[in-house]
């Protein structure tokens, strides 16, 4: 089975409110070895639509969803066989993810992408591995407890 890491360099959809950053997301997995790579205008629907049918992965790097927003709707018609990315963390389930995860595609939010940023910074200054499960936890447990109403 293929991990997570090389179906995003495989396939990837990169959906950016800036066009140009998008292409250049598009453009490092196409160098990278992807057998294809697009990037795409939210504002075009209809290309947006045939780019989503088509994506193995589609990728939300945009702030909608943190506060309950929608993408464009042809985000949301994701299905089985496809993988639906948010860079979010804070919420974990976006709408984005939501419908995703109900239409049968697999879901990922960005808490993996933080905690593998931050390893690799650990790495780096420490000079050995990162605990990374310590860290997936500890990051975890913090996001549940800022979301948790105080009962005192």
């Amino acid at each position: 089975m293929e991990t997570l890491t090389e179906k995003t360099l495989a396939e990837a959809l990169g959906v950016r409110p800036r066009p140009e950053a998008a292409a250049e997301v598009a453009g490092l997995a196409q160098r990278a070895g992807g057998p294809s790579a697009d990037a795409c205008d939210l504002g075009d629907e209809a290309a947006l639509t045939r780019a989503v049918a088509d994506a193995e992965l589609v990728i939300n790097a945009t702030p909608l969803g943190m506060a309950g927003e929608f993408l464009p709707d042809p985000c949301h018609r994701l299905g089985s066989g496809q993988i639906a990315y948010d860079l979010i963390y804070a919420p974990t389930q976006t709408p984005f993810l939501s419908d995703a995860g109900a239409a049968g595609a697999e879901t990922h939010h960005g808490l993996s992408m933080l905690v593998g940023q931050a390893a690799a910074s650990y790495r780096r200054w420490i000079g050995r591995p990162a605990p990374r499960d310590t860290m997936s936890a500890a990051a975890l447990s913090a996001l549940t407890h800022a979301n948790t109403p105080d009962s005192t």
